[in-house]
């Protein structure tokens, strides 16, 4: 235990089958339980594809684990574009907060940053 995770992936959705691959093998080594792995690879998941959906940019993601808590930031250096208003979508951040702890979302004109809590 105690490596920290790092990864940056170009604004492109096929990327994110590798971005789960390499989160679950970090969670592994750091001796997370199944639910609680799957929870923060879903909400990860979620944070980018928002993230390249709204951002158009390429995504840093890192974690790290302190005792307890798993932190997970997702970056993007991208502008925040609005959706596009169908109804139907939209359910990412509703899913991040009921599988996180905690989520802080501060999206600005030059960037947003996603940074989600787990408690273990």
């Amino acid at each position: 235990m105690g490596s920290d995770f790092h990864i940056e992936l170009p604004p492109d959705v096929a990327q994110l089958a590798s971005l789960r691959r390499s989160l679950a093998d970090w969670l592994t080594r750091e001796e997370v339980d199944s639910g609680a792995s799957d929870a923060v690879i879903l909400a990860t998941h979620e944070a980018v594809a928002n993230a390249v959906e709204h951002a158009h940019a390429g995504v840093v993601v890192t974690g790290s684990r302190d005792e307890d808590r798993l932190t997970v930031v997702v970056r993007n250096s991208g502008g925040w574009k609005k959706s596009n208003g169908d109804e139907s979508r939209g359910r990412g951040l509703i899913l991040m907060d009921a599988l996180m702890s905690q989520v802080e979302i501060a999206a600005r004109p030059d960037g947003s940053v996603v940074r989600m809590h787990l408690m273990l």
